[in-house]
């Protein structure tokens, strides 16, 4: 079995979805093909379509009714897709189907009208129905071009926890799902990305959560995972706009592909911002070794990045390069902080508290001053749990009365051959300081897999031009500089 997945990008607009129905074709010819989409991505300037669900929900629950046009402009979207692409027969089913759905939509806003309070889990149900639209037209498309498809709602397949807008999926519940909905099946299955279900007796009960952003990769990946075995093995195909570079090809001038990447590296490099796949898809993958291929639809002859748990045949001792830009870094000092009991387990339970993760963590041996990221939205929220909890260290001058942060970006050099290569640390913050990038912190993962560096964030472009150009043996860039 091949799994699919296509991105909002590889269906934000009618020609874009007839590219993914002629590589769904290419795909199914020799194999079971199934499909994981996600919700429309931006077209013209306008925002992608969960993020204008958002939007909406953020405005109707302010009374701000004006999000009645950005609605009617949705719609009509959809609406437009499905005239261009489907047959007569499948326009007149679907565009009925479309009509309760946007109903269904309209009242959930109206409700947030009058409650004036957009919760997670109504933020979970209203974000889900842009996925349901952008499978119900590719299914319906790919009957009208005669490829036999059905339209899958995930919540129906995938078990969650009540964490809205990043459920944990129950593995044994969904793979249980999934094998029973798949077996005997001959269409293909066109299943909803992102979003999932709470475990119910019935589906009234059910209440719909979603795995995160970008999650569409992980419901790809749990579905892949459930379907695998030795006699049946599965496949996983990510298809977006390009494959895994050595860096972001948006940013870095000479760039390549990478042809091949370690679970570990794929999780590393995804954790650190590059947006190869989501941080959790390669999981499931792992777990059951399942392969998973990043692909271009513009490009769908070449095969892409290939992640797995083989052994790395190539000579790059650095994979890639990613930068993460939205973080906030704070520090907090004082002479009281020594050999005080308990004060990092209080400063990063109270964070935790709040729902704030840390990426980032350097304390000095003296223990006088600890240094951590968070992401930059999340910051003020930060400081003030921070101040709440440290208020009393704070008064007695325990603590420095400076909890404050500033925008920085990290950057990680990612690559499992670095471990026991000596001076890979040190070319990083040589070449760093020929190109004059301050390095503010730095740290290496234990299993040497990464080295992470963070610099001011407007040193970010010039720093990965940098590094890239040392370790991917590119010719110097102007105005950059290669240490002897």
């Amino acid at each position: 079995m091949k799994v699919l997945k296509f991105g909002g990008s590889s269906v934000a607009k009618p020609k874009d979805i007839k590219q993914a129905i002629s590589i769904i074709r290419k795909e199914s010819a020799e194999n079971n093909v199934a499909v994981v989409v996600s919700a429309m991505g931006g077209l013209d300037g306008q925002p992608k379509v969960t993020d204008q669900l958002i939007q909406m929900g953020k405005m109707a629950a302010e009374r701000n009714e004006d999000y009645q046009e950005t609605l009617r402009q949705l719609i009509d979207r959809h609406r437009q897709a499905i005239q261009e692409l489907l047959s007569p027969p499948e326009q007149a089913q679907l565009s009925n189907w479309l009509e309760r759905e946007a109903a269904e939509l309209r009242g959930l806003l109206q409700g947030l009208i009058f409650i004036r309070e957009l919760s997670s889990a109504t933020l979970d149900e209203l974000m889900s129905f842009g996925e349901r639209f952008s499978a119900a037209i590719l299914a319906g498309a790919l009957r009208s071009d005669d490829i036999p498809a059905e339209y899958v709602d995930a919540r129906d397949l995938i078990v969650t926890d009540h964490q809205f807008g990043d459920a944990e999926v129950n593995v044994a519940a969904t793979d249980e799902r999934i094998t029973r909905h798949f077996e005997g099946k001959s269409a293909i299955q066109v299943v909803t990305g992102f979003i999932a279900g709470t475990d119910s007796a019935s589906e009234k009960d059910r209440r719909t959560t979603t795995l995160g952003r970008d999650g569409s990769d992980l419901t790809a990946a749990t579905v892949g995972a459930a379907l695998h075995s030795p006699e049946s093995p599965s496949e996983i195909q990510i298809w977006k706009d390009f494959p895994i570079h050595t860096a972001n090809p948006k940013k870095v001038k000479g760039t390549k592909i990478v042809r091949h990447l370690s679970y570990r590296e794929a999780g590393e490099l995804s954790n650190q911002g590059m947006s190869a796949v989501h941080s959790r898809t390669t999981i499931p993958a792992r777990r059951k070794k399942v392969p998973i291929f990043v692909r271009a639809t513009e490009n769908p002859d070449d095969v892409g990045t290939k992640i797995d748990g083989e052994k790395n045949g190539d000579s790059d001792t650095v994979k890639a390069i990613t930068s993460m830009p939205n973080v906030a870094q704070f520090n907090l000092t004082g002479a009281g902080m020594q050999d005080k009991k308990g004060l990092a387990s209080r400063v990063f339970g109270a964070l935790a508290r709040k729902g704030i993760s840390v990426s980032f963590i350097v304390q000095i041996s003296s223990e006088q001053s600890v240094s951590f990221t968070v992401p930059d939205k999340q910051a003020k929220d930060a400081e003030a749990a921070l101040r709440e909890e440290l208020a009393h260290e704070i008064k007695t001058g325990q603590i420095d009365d400076s909890i404050e942060y500033n925008n920085i970006t990290m950057i990680a050099i990612i690559g499992e051959k670095m471990k026991g290569q000596k001076g890979t640390l040190g070319k990083v913050a040589q070449t760093l300081a020929e190109n004059d990038v301050n390095i503010i912190s730095v740290g290496q993962s234990p299993d040497e897999f990464n080295i992470t560096v963070i610099v001011e964030r407007a040193q970010e472009d010039i720093a990965l031009q940098a590094l890239h150009d040392v370790f991917f043996a590119q010719p110097i860039t102007e105005g950059v500089h290669q240490p002897a």
